[in-house]
């Protein structure tokens, strides 16, 4: 089976999306292992909320554009 990382924004959209990537990759049989934040900034969704949010690991955070 797969194992997949989600990169996301770590605002509010971007922990809306996490949780919809995930649902999908889980539905077709993909694992979801963890996610790389981007855009992190004062602003951003808490670390261990987006972890709690989506029950998945939090494996790296940036403030660089991707």
């Amino acid at each position: 089976m797969a194992e997949l990382v989600i990169l996301v924004d770590q605002n509010r959209e971007g922990v809306v999306k996490a949780l919809k990537m995930k649902s999908r990759l889980e539905g077709i049989g993909l694992d979801v292992k963890g996610l790389i934040a981007k855009n992190v900034s004062e602003n951003s969704v808490p670390s261990s909320l987006v972890e709690n949010i989506t029950s998945l690991e939090l494996l790296s955070e940036s403030n660089l554009l991707a």
